[in-house]
């Protein structure tokens, strides 16, 4: 379903507010986006003091997972809270809070050809202007936000290269960045289900996920029947989400709305 088609969050919030009446919520929060406005350099991107803040009072009274493909430790500088499960790496890591001292890890074997990718990649794509190279650990992101579009051609060039030279590696696309990923179909939606199941089932929990980007949909895809997939902005493509919402702010208030309810 395309995005503008879908009914809106906040205005159809009565029928979401007997969902969540129903079975306690677990929320699976995309940063990038979603969380925080988008950023010219991933470095530069910083969650709102009154959206953490959010965050932090829905995670004391119910499950909440910030679900990005930024790596581990650079999710958790980037929030700063302690009560949330942060799921990384496309949820190739995840840690929770000090509540539940999970740890899980998938892929580890990738880590050297992630590595020696990454290396190639700072090599092919040095002379291309605002090209970024981000290593994650169990991932890397290629960013070319700041490359001029007559250079994109160029950059998909130069990860196409690397990808035949890491054929094992599986390699995504989202806004205006490419991914190298441990293969397999391990996502942000398998994450999201491992994360669910070891909270207890959708039994007790209705998951509600929210995000922006292409690799959002594997989350919406997971909940999709079973829960409750909301996509922030237009996405312009197909959705397996169920809801939307206009934009980031919109996203805030809706979670302000979610945890009205649960005090």
């Amino acid at each position: 379903m395309a995005g503008p088609s879908l009914p809106d969050a906040l205005a159809g919030f009565p029928a979401l507010r007997e969902r969540i009446a129903s079975a306690k919520p677990a929320l699976f929060l995309d940063l990038d986006g979603t969380l925080a406005p988008i950023a010219a350099r991933p470095d530069m991107v910083e969650v709102p003091a009154e959206t953490l803040e959010t965050v932090d009072r829905l995670a004391r009274l119910c499950p909440v997972a910030v679900v990005s493909g930024r790596g581990l430790e650079d999710l958790k500088d980037k929030i700063g809270l302690r009560s949330v499960y942060y799921v990384a790496d496309h949820g190739f890591q995840i840690e929770g809070p000090l509540r539940d001292r999970v740890v899980f890890e998938m892929g580890r074997e990738s880590r050297p050809q992630i590595e020696q990718a990454a290396r190639q990649l700072h090599r092919t794509l040095e002379g291309i202007e605002g090209a970024l190279v981000e290593e994650k650990g169990l991932s890397l992101s290629v960013h070319y936000r700041l490359t001029p579009e007559a250079k994109h051609p160029a950059v998909f060039r130069a990860v196409a290269d690397v990808a035949e030279m890491f054929p094992a590696l599986r390699v995504t696309e989202g806004k205006l960045v490419y991914e190298f990923r441990p293969p397999g179909a391990w996502d942000k939606g398998k994450a999201l289900l491992w994360l669910l199941d070891h909270l207890g089932g959708h039994g007790g929990h209705l998951p509600i996920a929210l995000g922006d980007d292409l690799t959002d949909e594997d989350m919406f895809a997971a909940v999709e029947g079973s829960g409750v997939g909301v996509i922030v902005g237009d996405p312009g493509r197909p959705t397996r989400a169920s809801y939307r919402v206009d934009d980031r702010m919109a996203a805030a208030r809706l979670l302000e709305a979610i945890g009205g309810l649960l005090v």
